[in-house]
């Protein structure tokens, strides 16, 4: 937890870099077999669906694709398209889990690896979007879709001359998009190289107009050079085009430093790993975790002396409960720091965490006396020690499933301060629900967590406290039974005998059969001498 609140401190900065994040849907010759092999491609519903995803009239789409499923329960085709409207709804893990089903169902489907290229990206597995990508290249190599797509995961990773090549293969196939130049571009800024960048960025504009970022870049570019009238010419350009774009507002401050003649701040030399982590802090603002966890590695990878971005990477690999990764990543640290840095004491502990989640106590408890003894400069250790449970208690299953993928933050840290909770190590797990509250204050399952990590830890007042606000905020949730019973306790332990009926009659007016789990329940066994609730449970 004590790397994750530097984390949360390199997340704070203002932001400078962007990049397109946007979905690929597949074109009839990727996302179908060859009419040698099916007439699917002239299937009227696929053509609608692909009509449907153009429009982004994206539940529509699902819906036909449903359709489909249940009238071909065979095909894969239907279901790999259905993998593909769910990633353009940002839906990641939905779509990689309805890939994976096709993944059995048809294991050479032309679509498959097109799909597992961008989903796996999307989710922050780098090494297997590559391959994929790879794989989808080479299956389609006319198609500029493809080597697009590969380029976005090489650049993700750093290998600027490698998506350079896809780049040019793209453009090559297509020569009408100006996307394509306008990327190259973006990578010859990345390689320092202005007079590419130029030719590549206006090559954009004359294929279209309209090309807004390329305009901007231009703009930019020129600024840069102390070519402040041509700057101007192009930053009115993205004025004029009057089209609703974040890079209108990048254009207004841009044109606010040329008229205050401000342009030499502008940086003018992309150092790589700065870029990158510039550019994950982007996109973790943006909520785009994956993409976010696969730029900090790369920022990483550039620069392994660096150990501030290498703690921030442990924290990333924490938060998303990447325990092989994230134990690497320590390992490293902890070899390069001497004992008495703090970042050594907080390694141990983060590495102590990771034990606790495979439910190696024994392991846990030595990485935490380790950190202990090293300075333990926040306390976490020696608060986690103090609640530490017997180690003669068996652990009978692995409190984290291995192969459970997070990619939302507030889940995984949930995840992870009810493993906590579960071994007793309640301050430890409400230290962890605040994290999550500080991202999302109204978080229906931190809330409900914390309230259980309170009252487990007679704090019945507190607890009460949480409850009575998740009503107001959230008074119709799918686990309301649970949470009126668990008011229903906790007025009953602080001795509140009313209110604790009263939140039984509640419950029992949600569910009446949750008359027998009441019945079981020592706790209300204080309520049983009351006529109101030998009523309430004839």
């Amino acid at each position: 937890m004590a790397i994750f609140t530097l984390l949360v401190s390199f997340l704070s900065f203002n932001i400078l870099f962007t990049s397109p994040v946007s979905a690929t849907y597949p074109t009839p010759d990727i996302a179908h077999w060859d009419l040698s092999v099916s007439d699917e491609r002239n299937d009227a519903d696929y053509k609608e669906v692909q009509s449907l995803v153009e429009q982004k009239n994206l539940d529509a789409a699902l819906a036909l694709l449903n359709k489909k499923i249940e009238e071909l329960p065979k095909e894969a085709s239907p279901v790999i398209l259905k993998a593909f409207v769910l990633h353009e709804k940002g839906l990641a893990k939905e779509s990689l889990e309805s890939l994976l089903i096709a993944f059995k169902m048809e294991r050479q489907h032309p679509a498959l690896h097109f799909a597992f290229c961008q989903i796996h990206r999307k989710l922050g597995n780098a090494k297997i979007s590559d391959r994929a990508c790879i794989i989808a290249a080479q299956q389609h190599h006319r198609n500029p879709l493809a080597h697009y797509e590969y380029a976005q995961t090489l650049m993700a990773m750093g290998n600027s001359m490698e998506a350079l090549k896809e780049l040019t293969q793209a453009e090559n196939l297509d020569k009408k998009n100006s996307s394509y130049p306008y990327q190259k571009g973006m990578i010859f800024i990345y390689q320092n190289n202005n007079d590419e960048a130029e030719k590549s960025f206006k090559k954009a504009l004359s294929i279209s107009d309209k090309n807004i970022e390329a305009a901007y870049q231009l703009a930019y570019l020129y600024a840069t050079q102390n070519k402040g009238e041509l700057s101007k010419t192009y930053v009115n350009k993205v004025l004029e085009m009057g089209l609703q774009h974040p890079k209108v507002e990048s254009a207004k401050l841009l044109r606010d430093y040329i008229l205050k003649k401000q342009i030499g701040k502008l940086p003018k030399i992309i150092a790589p790993q700065k870029y990158h982590l510039g550019l994950s802090k982007s996109l973790y603002q943006k909520k785009e975790y994956g993409l976010a966890l696969i730029q900090i590695e790369t920022a990483a990878k550039l620069n392994p002396t660096d150990l501030k971005t290498q703690e921030i990477l442990v924290g990333m690999y924490s938060l998303f409960l990447r325990l092989d990764k994230a134990e690497k990543a320590l390992l490293r640290i902890i070899e390069s720091t001497n004992d008495i840095d703090p970042l050594k004491s907080r390694s141990y502990q983060e590495w102590g965490d990771i034990a606790i989640l495979r439910g190696k106590m024994k392991a846990a408890k030595k990485r935490y006396e380790k950190a202990k003894e090293l300075g333990d400069p926040q306390g976490i250790a020696k608060t986690t020690l103090k609640e530490f449970p017997d180690l003669t208690t068996p652990v009978d299953k692995l409190p984290l499933n291995p192969n459970e993928l997070f990619i939302n933050p507030t889940n995984s840290l949930n995840r992870k301060g009810e493993i906590f909770a579960h071994f007793g190590m309640h301050q430890r797990a409400l230290g962890i629900y605040s994290l999550v509250l500080r991202m999302e204050p109204s978080n229906l399952a931190a809330l409900l967590n914390m309230a259980t990590a309170n009252y487990q830890n007679k704090k019945y007042n507190r607890a009460i406290s949480i409850l009575e606000r998740l009503l107001v905020i959230h008074p119709n949730h799918e686990n309301i039974l649970s949470h009126r019973l668990l008011l229903a306790r906790s007025y009953v332990m602080k001795g509140d005998l009313g209110d604790g009926l009263k939140n039984v009659d509640l419950a029992l007016k949600l569910n009446p059969n949750a008359k027998y789990m009441i019945a079981s329940e020592p706790v209300f066994e204080k309520l049983r001498g009351l006529k109101g609730f030998q009523s309430l449970m004839k």
